[in-house]
């Protein structure tokens, strides 16, 4: 009878242990809630509560598709501005952006970004008022700064993909490294330059008028990075000037947006005497899912092809078809032919503008 008792305790015992250790396993091997929002410092420095894993997301601005892509968060885009499907190359390689609808319109269409229920809107700081409307209409909105320099453009992507988290975030940080190898190693190689060695440079941003970008733009900063000496310097922002002023610069190069506005320098008796058109130095900037010369992710491209095209014998290691291929394959996800990367350096042969 006690044998009997004391095997009963013995079993009642170790079921008690077994089961105490099964109920332990089995808290701890409990999934931990995960947070539906986080709080961020958007480049504004305003506290904005955004969903965890935004998946909804609007953008004013053209060039933002591209940097969507860069972060593999393209599909989540809701609304965007219309002129995002007026670019060639996005259109063809990412057509499902036809579909999509189009509030950002001037002025923004708040009863048309309603409908598309995004959960996270971007916005540039300068557009105040379209931030404020946003907030008004109970959208949630995170500022970026305005990105009239490769600094902001390097911020302004590194926030948004520590913004979206996860995978995004990796692929900002490894864009980031890129460019910042490439901007190094152009910086390294342009220092030792004398000021005098640099060619004035005139950059056109606009087919029709001479419209040039002088101090305090995009371009003005990646003519400087690529030994240029920006020969509208004296001009805040954005102008149009006239025949006279461009004769009295007379600039070793001229950076045009197209075709057409090369031609119309080239092939006018009024600039037969400029420099850059005696010396066959007026070229045609690249275009790609962006224009390079205008601020976007492409800047990574853009200084390195300036560099090269204003001084390509001092950058013999650069070479633009192997940058442009890797650069699509790598941040992109596409493989370019070697026709199309032509279309994209030599867009005056291909009439790609």
């Amino acid at each position: 009878m006690r044998k009997s008792m004391a095997l009963l305790l013995i079993m009642v015992f170790l079921i008690t242990v077994f089961c105490t250790g099964c109920g332990q396993q089995s808290a701890t091997s409990a999934p931990e809630a995960v947070p539906a929002e986080k709080t961020i410092t958007d480049m504004a420095g305003n506290m904005v509560v955004v969903p965890a894993n935004p998946e909804r997301i609007a953008f004013h601005w053209a060039n933002q598709y591209e940097i969507m892509m860069i972060l593999g968060a393209a599909d989540d885009i809701v609304a965007i501005h219309p002129n995002v499907k007026k670019f060639v190359w996005l259109v063809k390689y990412k057509p499902e952006v036809l579909n999509l609808p189009t509030p950002f319109a001037d002025p923004v269409n708040f009863e048309e970004l309603l409908k598309t229920d995004p959960d996270l809107v971007f916005e540039f700081e300068h557009c105040a008022d379209t931030i404020e409307k946003c907030k008004e209409v109970g959208l949630t909105v995170a500022v970026l700064s305005k990105a009239k320099s490769i600094k902001n453009i390097r911020e302004n992507i590194m926030f948004i993909g520590q913004t979206l988290g996860n995978e995004h975030y990796e692929k900002a940080k490894k864009y980031d490294a890129y460019f910042s190898e490439k901007l190094k190693m152009v910086n390294s190689i342009i220092a030792g330059i004398p000021d005098g060695q640099k060619p004035t440079v005139a950059c056109i941003i606009t087919d029709a008028s001479l419209r040039v970008g002088g101090t305090d733009t995009i371009m003005d900063e990646w003519i400087e990075i690529a030994g240029g000496k920006n020969i509208a310097r004296e001009i805040p922002g954005y102008k149009v000037v006239d025949n006279e002023q461009l004769l009295k610069w007379n600039p070793d190069v001229i950076i045009t947006p197209s075709n057409r506005a090369k031609n119309l320098i080239v092939n006018s008796p009024v600039f037969k005497e400029l420099t850059a058109v005696k010396n066959d130095r007026v070229y045609v900037n690249p275009h790609g899912f962006f224009d390079w010369q205008y601020p976007s992710a492409e800047e990574a491209l853009q200084i390195q092809w300036a560099a090269k095209t204003l001084h390509p014998d001092l950058f013999p290691n650069i070479d633009m078809r192997k940058e442009v291929k890797y650069y699509h394959q790598q941040f992109l996800g596409f493989s370019l032919s070697e026709e199309e990367i032509d279309t994209i350096l030599f867009p005056e042969i291909y009439e790609a503008t």
